[in-house]
């Protein structure tokens, strides 16, 4: 398919495998666990390309998933078949009213001023079919969030498929030597594309009836497979994600009345191997008491907030919700 759009057309690759981006997952949206969680950080790329000096396109190639068990499939055929399909779903789950492209990698013509975003998670599982088409074109741009799984691998990977531009949360290869370590063939700013926050983030009341404290909030997550974090635990030596979170967490206590701590452990109680951890997992509200919590009416009850970030450097995207919080209401 040839591209005659005189703007740039961003080609998603695989938009629909991971939740953590665009929309929530096929998957996710059939685990009671996962149903009502909003991740949507970029939507904002999707809802607002009408009218924009760009347009947006889905590239769908057979070598990823959001079902577990996928990459099992018997036939590269039926892969791609089934991922047209899911792709065609998950706009519709995520209520994209307006058309856009869904391409098969081998279809792809684009032109030189075209670009493919690839996302970080899942890049292993569909390095050998992106090899069959990326060539193609001239930009070839990285979405990195969470580099700290798979690492280095993810890492050779990217470096191999030719990545010519990273994008993330701000500019790693500034402000992150653990992203220096892990990309050292990586020599150029990393590209900043803060999250966007929803309509419900706002200020509900003015400063002057809100609690002076400051609330804390954000997941903490630990290190737990070796596999996964070994470069990660290898070059800080660390056991957690979140350390500044930790620290606020196991303090929560002292630091009441000045640092209210919100700040709740992922998957508590439900760690370990088996198949009965993993069904758990799959079907149990992880954080079941932080997720009910009203974060709106929360962040409107303190006239402070710290939403501390993660090891690697990146933001949460608490810390922008919080921002929107800040605003005087009109």
């Amino acid at each position: 398919m040839i591209n005659e759009n005189p703007c740039p057309t961003y080609y998603l690759h695989n938009p629909h495998v991971s939740g953590a981006w665009y929309g929530k997952t096929i998957f996710n949206n059939l685990m009671p666990a996962k149903k009502n969680k909003n991740y949507s950080k970029y939507s904002f790329l999707l809802e607002n390309s009408q009218g924009q000096n760009y347009s947006v396109a889905m590239i769908y190639d057979g070598g990823d998933s959001s079902f577990p068990g996928f990459r099992r499939l018997p036939t590269a055929r039926l892969k791609k078949t089934l991922s047209k399909f899911e792709v065609e779903q998950w706009i519709k789950l995520n209520r994209y009213n307006q058309r856009y492209n869904i391409i098969q990698g081998k279809d792809v013509e684009p032109t030189e001023q075209d670009a493919i975003i690839i996302q970080i998670h899942g890049i292993e599982s569909s390095y050998k079919t992106l090899q069959t088409y990326i060539s193609k074109f001239k930009k070839r741009i990285l979405f990195l969030n969470h580099f700290y799984i798979s690492a280095r691998s993810r890492s050779q990977i990217a470096q191999d498929l030719g990545i010519n531009l990273i994008v993330s949360e701000c500019d790693l290869y500034k402000r992150s030597e653990l992203f220096r370590s892990i990309y050292p063939w990586y020599k150029k700013p990393v590209l900043a594309l803060p999250y966007a926050f929803g309509d419900r983030f706002k200020s509900l009341r003015p400063p002057s009836e809100r609690f002076p404290a400051c609330v804390a909030t954000g997941t903490l997550d630990f290190i737990k497979d070796p596999e996964y974090f070994r470069d990660l635990h290898d070059l800080t030596e660390s056991r957690v994600l979140h350390p500044m979170r930790q620290t606020i967490y196991e303090n929560k206590t002292d630091l009441k009345g000045l640092i209210d701590s919100y700040i709740s452990p992922y998957r508590a109680g439900i760690e370990g191997r088996g198949m009965l951890v993993l069904l758990r997992q799959t079907f149990q509200d992880p954080q079941p008491e932080y997720n009910a919590i009203n974060i709106v009416d929360l962040y409107n009850n303190y006239q402070m907030a710290v939403v501390p970030e993660e090891i690697t450097g990146l933001p949460g995207i608490g810390m922008v919700e919080a921002m929107a919080w800040m605003r005087l209401p009109r």
